[in-house]
């Protein structure tokens, strides 16, 4: 098998893996409700278009977290 196939195949695999972690804990902060947390992922498209799906993620899960962060101090 030539390494560099397997190479891709493995670096494929672990960003799928990635994105399955980070859009599971997306759907928990959005209540647990998949087509919240799809929507969202959406309307980030939209406003940036072309970026990668864990970017994406990443920033939703970011302003989820702060956002609750910031109920907490009230």
């Amino acid at each position: 098998m030539d390494t560099n196939t397997s190479n891709t195949w493995w670096d494929s695999y672990r960003q799928t893996i990635q994105v399955t972690q980070r859009f599971r804990e997306l759907v928990k902060l959005a209540g647990n409700k998949e087509d919240i947390a799809r929507n969202m992922i959406s309307l980030e498209k939209q406003k940036y278009p072309g970026k990668d799906e864990i970017w994406y993620l990443d920033r939703l899960i970011a302003e989820l977290r702060e956002d609750s962060m910031m109920g907490m101090a009230y």
